[in-house]
């Protein structure tokens, strides 16, 4: 899907965290999915990010499509729900609920910002689960 798309993903340094890394391939596959069906015809571009703050790991995956409606903004979390643009994209509307799922069970929260120019950022955050 990223060849067919022509997508570029940059990822930058991500801090280690205590998680079965199976939820997070899980985290990062459906978040990846998500930018490559809505964003790349806009931009191919999609950035991983992460950073230790002082209480929390924080990863965000940044892609520079269309962006979110203001009003949609929790909804896309929920099972089955996608937003009024995603009926051209093929999907079920369980990936981004995945996602929040798979937060959650780290007392976690994801949310979605504007991305500045454009597109969607998703910021996962999870607290006291990092290494030292």
């Amino acid at each position: 899907q990223i060849l067919r798309n022509k997508a570029c993903i940059e990822v930058a340094n991500l801090p280690a965290l205590r998680v079965p890394e199976s939820l997070l391939v899980d985290l990062f596959r459906n978040l990846l999915r998500n930018a490559l069906a809505y964003a790349v015809d806009t931009n191919p571009l999609i950035e991983v990010s992460g950073e230790r703050l002082h209480d929390r790991v924080q990863f965000r995956v940044i892609d520079h499509g269309p962006g979110v409606r203001q009003d949609e903004k929790d909804q896309i979390f929920e099972p089955f729900q996608r937003g009024q643009d995603a009926k051209h994209v093929a999907g079920t509307g369980i990936g981004l609920a995945t996602v929040r799922k798979i937060v959650r069970l780290y007392d976690g929260k994801v949310r979605v910002a504007e991305t500045r120019g454009g597109g969607a950022t998703f910021i996962i955050d999870f607290f006291g689960e990092s290494e030292e």
